[in-house]
């Protein structure tokens, strides 16, 4: 795992490029952790039953633009209803998904 978009700042919602689909990983944090994961970027490219959004988004063609370049990307929100050990707690499962 890694950020998606490393030089870019955030403020509680990041992107992460995934090992494996991110729809595997969402799967995998639900059924192996009772976790529940991120938006998976490959479902950027529909929108309320439309083919493909519009116009991709200006991240060089990411999210929105190129479904597999999106299928590993998973974006994950962390606010203050999620404390240290939920963040260590989502940390320790991630590495147990490849």
């Amino acid at each position: 795992y890694e950020l998606a978009f490393p030089d870019t700042a955030f403020f509680n919602e990041f992107t992460l490029r995934t090992p494996i689909p991110a729809a595997d990983v969402n799967r995998r944090l639900l059924d192996e952790h009772g976790i529940l994961g991120g938006f998976d970027g490959a479902r950027a490219n529909t929108c309320a039953g439309r083919e493909r959004m519009a116009s991709p988004s200006p991240a060089a063609g990411v999210i929105g633009g190129d479904p597999a370049a999106d299928d590993h990307l998973l974006i994950l929100a962390v606010t203050d209803t999620n404390s240290p050990a939920d963040i260590d707690r989502l940390v320790a499962a991630l590495e147990t998904i490849r």
